[in-house]
C-alpha cells in the first residue's frame, strides 16, 4: 500500500481520492463544459499496472472542479488547449504535490500549441486523451454510446456490405482546418462510400438513423 495514491493528501468526506479539474475549457468553467455531467463521485479500483495486483478495492474517487477542495485533490487536470505557450503551472515539483494530468479530446498537434514547448510539457505526468496508449483512455465518444456500439446486432455482414460500399465516413465538423473535406470529395468520386453526419451526407442519414 504504500506506493498507492491513497497514502497521501488528506481525506475528504468519505472520498478516497479527489481528482481536480483546474483549467477552463475551451476558455469557459468546466461546470459549463460537455464534461459536466461527468463531475461526481465513482467506486474503482486501484491495480498495479506491472503486477495487475489490486491495492485497493472499491475505492471512492471524487471528479470534481471545485476549487475550494484543492487542498484534498491528489490529481490536478488541465485541458490541453487552454494550457498556453510556456505556461508555468508548478514553480518546483515537490514530493506529495497532486499528479498533473494533461486532457486533449482533440489531435495535440492542432489544438495543443503549449506541448510544443519543452518545460510547459514536462510539467505533466499523465497524458488522457483518445489514443489508447495515452496514460488515461477517454475515447472522443458519447457516454454509453461505446457499449452501444458494442451491443448493437450487425444487420448486414462485413464481407457483404464492403463488396458494394468498401468505406464508410462519419464527419459532423464541417470546419476542419486539415484539408479532409477536399480530399473526401475527391475520394468520393473514385470509391462507393457511405457517408454519414452533417458533412458530405450521401445517404441523406443520420447516425442515429443507422444505429
Amino acid at each position: 500500500m504504500k506506493n498507492s495514491p491513497l497514502a497521501r493528501n488528506p481525506r475528504y468526506q468519505d472520498v478516497d481520492i479527489v481528482l481536480l479539474y483546474r483549467s477552463t475549457i475551451f476558455g469557459g468553467s468546466p461546470e459549463n463544459s460537455f464534461i459536466k455531467n461527468d463531475f461526481k463521485t465513482y467506486t474503482c479500483n486501484i491495480t498495479n499496472e506491472k503486477t495487475n495486483e489490486i491495492w485497493q478495492s472499491n475505492v471512492k474517487v471524487l471528479l470534481t472542479a471545485d476549487e475550494t477542495l484543492s487542498k484534498y485533490a491528489h490529481s490536478c487536470i488541465y485541458h490541453g488547449a487552454d494550457v498556453r505557450y510556456g505556461q508555468r503551472i508548478v514553480t518546483k515539483k515537490k514530493e506529495g504535490e497532486p499528479i498533473l494530468i494533461y486532457h486533449t479530446m482533440e489531435s495535440p498537434a492542432l489544438t495543443s500549441v503549449s506541448l510544443a514547448d519543452e518545460s510547459t510539457a514536462k510539467q505533466f505526468h499523465l497524458l488522457m486523451s483518445y489514443h489508447f496508449d495515452s496514460d488515461i483512455f477517454l475515447p472522443y465518444i458519447g457516454r454509453g454510446t461505446l457499449r452501444l456500439l458494442m451491443d448493437k446486432l450487425i444487420l448486414v455482414p462485413f464481407q457483404q456490405k464492403n463488396a458494394q460500399y468498401p468505406l464508410a465516413w462519419i464527419g459532423s465538423n464541417c470546419d476542419a482546418q486539415n484539408g479532409r473535406q477536399d480530399y473526401l470529395r475527391s475520394l468520393f468520386q473514385h470509391i462507393p462510400t457511405h457517408s454519414y453526419g452533417r458533412c458530405l451526407n450521401t445517404n441523406n442519414l443520420s447516425v442515429c438513423n443507422i444505429l
